[in-house]
């Protein structure tokens, strides 16, 4: 009978073990590795969030740099026209001079030798000359890659 009792106690034993892991794996399907799957969640959700945010800061400073290289070209765009305006201003007033001094021309004298007007006036010719002709560029004109 000894032994009887022996291998009742060790199927007892062995019952209670597979009880107790039965137990373990329910508790860790249950409690534990929700639990584990909502820290990791939590913490891909923060690294991703930490990655969008560098997106959207890099995606701000090249905003940025291109606004601020559009606002140069407008400025320098204001500033040209402004010269272009002045230079068209000063040649309407050499205009409206140019025709009071032909306005204000004596007639010719009888017996007199005619007298030879230069065919654009000084102060014309100036103003004219400015109008027209490009500004240099910042850089010398280069072929494209195709034409080398």
């Amino acid at each position: 009978m000894a032994v009887l009792a022996l291998l009742r106690s060790a199927l007892m034993i062995l019952v209670g073990l597979c009880f107790g892991a039965l137990g373990a794996t329910i508790y860790a399907s249950f409690v534990t590795v929700p639990d584990a799957r909502l820290a990791g969640r939590q913490e891909e959700r923060g690294i991703w969030q930490e990655a969008q945010r560098q997106a959207e800061a890099q995606r701000e400073a090249e905003r940025q740099a291109a606004q601020a290289q559009i606002d140069q070209i407008e400025r320098d765009y204001h500033q040209r026209d402004a010269e272009r305006t002045a230079r068209m201003s000063a040649l309407e007033a050499a205009l409206e001079q140019e025709q009071t001094d032909v306005d204000q021309t004596p007639p010719p004298v009888a017996g007199s030798a005619p007298v030879c007007r230069p065919a654009v006036p000084r102060r014309l010719r100036d103003a004219l000359d400015g109008i027209g002709r490009s500004t240099p560029a910042d850089r010398a004109p280069v072929p494209s890659p195709a034409v080398r």
